[in-house]
């Protein structure tokens, strides 16, 4: 409802959202559930958060644009500072704040996580604790493939994803995914997956800017890992490389290429992913597309006939596809 959804607003722009750490000492019986998810007492994980990591998230949430961190780089900086022991830009400095902090850093292993903390007021405390409880876990090793999970999901999910025309980006972002292309290869070499992925995000981004030719390289890039990884026939990440495929082919003008595609990946996708799985229902979609473009308007209707209920269902009717 439009009421609801001004009240919404409203309170977003308006009431200050609570520290992590009071947010964890009002759950009252949640709070052991949400500390054995996390393998801790509860006590331990409010003492955790308490501190550096407050001062982070709401400095992050901060309601005054000119106080918040200006660039994702400053947040992740902040966030490195704090796993390194080190005092933290977002809190207010002191002799003994940073007399302490000193100590520390003499005991504690250097790190680096970078993290979004838009979806969830906990999101990068949780991610914190998890991190360093795995540098005592783990050795060298472990641990720095752990830190470049952590750094890829934020460029994937909270970088590149943001670089999508679709939801009116800063443009500028061109420029990091251009560098982001360049050194995607160096970064994941050990990693083939990791680069999978990246290669993927790339080609969509290169795609949704209009740029064509640097979206095929990404894709050619991410179809030769699938060769070495011998990912094929029913993997489900093959399928979403091919999927992409289509949606290149369909926006350069080749839609006959792209139903050929559509139509083998459709039947694989319902019986390995189900009928009602988000990239069957993508794939459904864009092959009634590619029927359209062709001038197969019943085969097109017919299609979506059948898609429309299921997106009912699944996606609710106020959903925008």
């Amino acid at each position: 409802h439009s009421a609801g959804l001004d009240e919404l607003r409203q309170m977003i722009r308006e009431t200050d959202p609570p520290k992590p750490s009071t947010r964890l000492r009002t759950m009252g019986d949640g709070l052991p559930e949400v500390a054995q998810r996390r393998q801790a007492e509860p006590s331990t994980l409010k003492r955790f958060v308490q501190g550096d990591l407050d001062w982070i998230v709401m400095k992050a949430l901060e309601k005054n644009r000119a106080r918040r961190y200006q660039a994702v780089s400053a947040l992740a900086e902040d966030v490195e500072r704090h796993l390194d022991s080190e005092p933290v830009a977002a809190r207010p400095p002191s002799l003994l704040y940073r007399t302490r902090k000193f100590v520390r850093r003499h005991r504690v292993a250097a790190g680096f996580c970078a993290a979004a903390v838009a979806a969830v007021l906990l999101s990068i405390a949780t991610l914190a604790y998890g991190l360093v409880k795995a540098r005592q876990e783990r050795d060298r090793a472990e641990a720095e493939a752990a830190v470049s999970a952590a750094v890829n999901a934020f460029l994937i999910d909270d970088l590149l994803g943001q670089a999508s025309p679709e939801i009116q980006p800063d443009r500028d972002v061109k420029i990091l995914v251009d560098r982001a292309a360049e050194k995607a290869g160096k970064r994941f070499q050990n990693q083939p997956m990791v680069e999978l992925r990246v290669r993927l995000t790339l080609s969509s981004v290169y795609r949704d800017l209009g740029e064509f030719e640097n979206a095929g390289v990404q894709l050619d890039r991410a179809k030769q890992i699938c060769r070495q990884q011998q990912l094929a026939g029913d993997d489900p990440t093959w399928l979403q490389v091919r999927h992409s495929e289509g949606r290149l082919l369909f926006r350069t003008d080749r839609p006959a290429e792209a139903q050929k595609i559509y139509e083998e990946i459709l039947p694989i996708r319902r019986r390995v992913l189900g009928p009602e799985h988000p990239d069957t229902l993508a794939s459904m979609n864009n092959l009634a597309l590619t029927y359209l473009r062709r001038g197969k308007p019943a085969e097109a209707q017919k299609l979506c006939e059948e898609l429309l209920p299921i997106e009912r269902k699944v996606l609710g009717s106020e959903h925008p596809s």
